[in-house]
């Protein structure tokens, strides 16, 4: 299996499991959990503005340093 195979199958694993990825960014449990999460959700998430929307929900909830282009 060489990389690109492999980054495949990762997203695929992460599209999976989207939703849990937004539980996890709306729980409010960790800044730290929430931003690994919203990396995920905003690299596999088919909808921009899906992700517009839950930037602008749970800013709140993501280190003050995260600028939208990260």
């Amino acid at each position: 299996m060489d990389d690109e195979d492999l980054a495949a199958e990762c997203l695929d694993a992460v599209k999976g499991g989207i939703w849990t990825l937004y539980e996890e960014i709306l729980s409010g449990d960790s800044k730290g959990s929430a931003l690994l999460a919203y990396w995920l959700v905003k690299d596999a998430e088919t909808n921009p503005a899906r992700v517009h929307r839950l930037l602008a929900t749970a800013r709140h909830l993501l280190p003050d340093d995260l600028y939208e282009e990260d």
